[in-house]
């Protein structure tokens, strides 16, 4: 089997929109790459639009692991189910050492992918009625309030969808869950670009040992609709965000829908309180 070759390090984001899916050859061909477990799944889901998110998101990644490992086909990729309820890689494959990490929202999928780094990406529509203030009061930092009462009712808004996706990227990266509260992973907003975290060093001994690791929070415009897209990837040196190939994916022809992505805010360490 062909070994995925070192890129030094090999990071890549990839993000489609579910309105790949109104192709009918497309969806039946990606349909035939799903696995009788995966199919039976996506059989199952009474929404319609969450059928076509786990279709689309279990698609582009199987479409992206090919891209990487050339002579494994899309369908030919097995998964299993890791202790936290999430797919990964099959015994078979672990000497690839890929990691990947996926996430929906609305009319988004979103697929995370590197070599021998553990990642966690999130995206959020950002027009959810959920992301509100109570939701805030519930599970931000008292320093992440501050903040939020010195911004307009609009601005606010897209910094609570912001908030959540960084902090679950953040958790799902780090495979901790609920087990750490969403309000002490604490993130502050520097300058322009600058993206501040920071968490107790109570928590530091159930969190991994990395003393570096990249953070970024992107903005994705899906035919006018905004979402907030997180990645967190563990490492134990600082990441360029240059090395990180970010592509919308656009099935099987080459034709771009033209959904635009842009890294806004990062940062690379982690700051102890």
């Amino acid at each position: 089997m062909h070994m995925a070759t070192s890129l030094n390090p090999f990071v890549q984001l990839n993000y489609a929109s579910l309105d790949l899916l109104n192709d009918k050859s497309f969806s039946t061909q990606i349909l035939g790459w799903l696995s009788s477990e995966e199919h039976k799944r996506y059989k199952r889901f009474v929404s319609k639009q969450q059928a076509n998110q786990y279709l689309l998101a279990r698609a582009l990644l199987r479409s992206q692991l090919s891209k990487r490992v050339l002579d494994v086909l899309p369908h030919e990729w097995i998964f299993v189910i890791d202790d936290y309820g999430k797919p990964k890689l099959a015994d078979r494959f672990s000497h690839l050492n890929l990691h990947f990490n996926l996430s929906h929202s609305e009319e988004l999928v979103v697929v995370a992918l590197s070599e021998g780094l553990k990642l966690g990406v999130d995206v959020e529509y950002i027009h959810r009625p959920v992301f509100n203030m109570a939701l805030a009061k519930r599970y931000f930092a008292k320093t992440e309030l501050a903040d939020l009462i010195k911004l307009t009712e609009k601005q606010k808004i897209r910094r609570i969808a912001q908030l959540w996706t960084l902090k679950e990227s953040y958790l799902k990266a780090s495979g901790l869950g609920i087990r750490v509260p969403l309000a002490k992973l604490e993130f502050c907003f520097e300058g322009e670009c600058g993206l501040d975290f920071s968490l107790p060093s109570s928590l530091i001994q159930p969190l991994p040992a990395e003393d570096s690791r990249f953070i970024g929070l992107f903005n994705v415009f899906c035919f006018g609709s905004e979402y907030s897209l997180a990645l967190t990837i563990e490492t134990d040196k600082e990441i360029d965000a240059s090395v990180i190939k970010v592509n919308e994916w656009t099935g099987l022809n080459d034709q771009l829908a033209g959904l635009p992505c842009e890294l806004i805010r990062k940062t690379a360490s982690r700051k102890l309180n």
